[in-house]
């Protein structure tokens, strides 16, 4: 039996706000998936699975729980785009055994050199995008799902690293399953930038514990102020690849001091907690859509203070 999805006479996904209007829906979705996306990439939430639809179904519930009513369950609707239709619901059994049977006989593309998973991660890409198993929300599902599954097999993918036109380009492609160069290109390449800037990353550390402390960009706080508070002060979170891990118990340290800084539009913070002679900085991530004020709820969630909010203000992350 089919769901309907749409309000009666519109185009508008059915979804708890209750928003009816199509641009209102999308700043209120964008914000939404924004801060649980961000939640993911943290570890702030870990979604178990095995790399198979279950996987999936779970990422788009949790990406989607504060929007849509159908987050995490399958579409019974035929979908296409741009003239190309996605696979028909009536074959998502044969095509979703044949698809997570395959990956898991790949071994979940573990103990490949960078070609070989850039190769193997653009067919699986492909093929799982056929499925399009969701009404709404599919592409942000499976880049999450890739990012869980190439994290499992060594690799840390960063899809900023490619120009959203280009990559949607390489994935409408693969509508024809034999042209994947663009796309195994596009991987390659998120996985070779995040490489390059984890030695960065790691070598800006080393040079930062030898270089003179008194440097004026240092501010040293006259009251006690944690790293959660100083993180607060920056536009972005802690990325993933840092050499120096920010766990619950770091974000509620003291800091000696500590400084913010911006080269070629991204954000880093040096600091050096008190009682310690370290010297650390970390590469800042400023993720899309995710305002200010959830950003900020987001540290306190990590930090261990507050639980994950409820209800969201609809218009926070405009």
């Amino acid at each position: 039996m089919s769901v309907i999805y749409t309000y009666p006479g519109t185009n508008v996904l059915i979804n708890k706000a209750d928003i009816r209007d199509p641009q209102e829906l999308h700043d209120f979705e964008r914000a939404r998936v924004a801060y649980r996306h961000a939640e993911i990439e943290l570890a702030v939430v870990k979604i178990k699975g095995n790399f198979d639809l279950d996987h999936l179904k779970g990422i788009h519930k949790h990406l989607f729980q504060d929007v849509y009513p159908f987050a995490g369950e399958v579409r019974t609707v035929n979908i296409g785009k741009n003239g190309f239709s996605f696979c028909n619901p009536l074959e998502f059994d044969r095509h979703t055994y044949y698809v997570f049977g395959q990956l898991k006989e790949d071994n979940f593309l573990r103990n490949l050199n960078v070609d070989e998973f850039s190769k193997k991660a653009a067919f699986y890409y492909q093929e799982i995008n056929f499925g399009h198993y969701f009404r709404e929300g599919n592409g942000r599902s499976i880049r999450t799902f890739f990012e869980e599954l190439s994290k499992a097999a060594g690799y840390t993918l960063d899809w900023s690293a490619v120009p959203k036109q280009e990559y949607m380009a390489a994935v409408k492609e693969t509508d024809d399953p034999n042209k994947l160069e663009s796309l195994v290109k596009v991987i390659k390449r998120t996985i070779a930038s995040e490489k390059s800037e984890l030695v960065q990353d790691k070598q800006l550390e080393k040079s930062q514990v030898r270089q003179d402390e008194s440097k004026e960009d240092w501010i040293e706080p006259k009251k006690e102020l944690l790293l959660k508070d100083v993180l607060k002060k920056t536009n972005g979170l802690p990325a993933m690849d840092n050499a120096f891990d920010v766990d619950s118990d770091i974000l509620n340290a003291p800091v000696k001091k500590y400084a913010i800084s911006k080269v070629n539009g991204k954000e880093s913070l040096k600091f050096q907690l008190k009682g310690q002679e370290q010297v650390h900085n970390i590469r800042l991530e400023k993720i899309p859509n995710l305002s200010k004020q959830l950003k900020n709820q987001m540290i306190e969630q990590a930090a261990g203070l507050t639980a994950a909010p409820q209800q969201l203000e609809p218009y926070m992350g405009r």
